[in-house]
């Protein structure tokens, strides 16, 4: 009779568990961007074109340069993981090639969500 009870506890927590799961709000892609270019991104790069100098090009350069492609988010994920593929026009690549290896495929695509978000603006 206990292994019985057991299953049947065990079933209830997991079903009370994904539903609470499944009531979770989905994360905004353009919030959690943001805070993913804050902290890996905000050091070198700014959103602003009113703010100082930068060692790379501000948000909305890359906005402009993506915008120009035939496919912007593919330029911005290509520019962020493999920054020697094209250096930007008056910098010098000095952008750490690691990050395709340190941002998830989510935390990239929220990234670049919020580059062609934000970047327009």
């Amino acid at each position: 009779m206990r292994p019985i009870i057991f299953v049947l506890l065990l079933l209830a927590l997991v079903a009370c568990g994904s539903a609470s799961a499944a009531n979770r709000p989905t994360p905004n892609p353009v919030a959690v961007g943001g805070r993913i270019f804050t902290i890996q991104c905000g050091a070198c790069h700014t959103i602003s074109d009113v703010s100082s100098a930068t060692l790379g090009p501000r948000l909305s350069s890359m906005f402009a340069r993506a915008k120009a492609q035939p496919d912007p988010a593919t330029w911005l994920r290509l520019a962020i993981t493999n920054p020697t593929a094209e250096t930007a026009p008056g910098y010098q690549l000095v952008m750490p090639t690691s990050y395709g290896q340190s941002l998830s495929p989510a935390q990239l695509d929220a990234l670049v969500t919020y580059m062609l978000k934000v970047g327009g603006t």
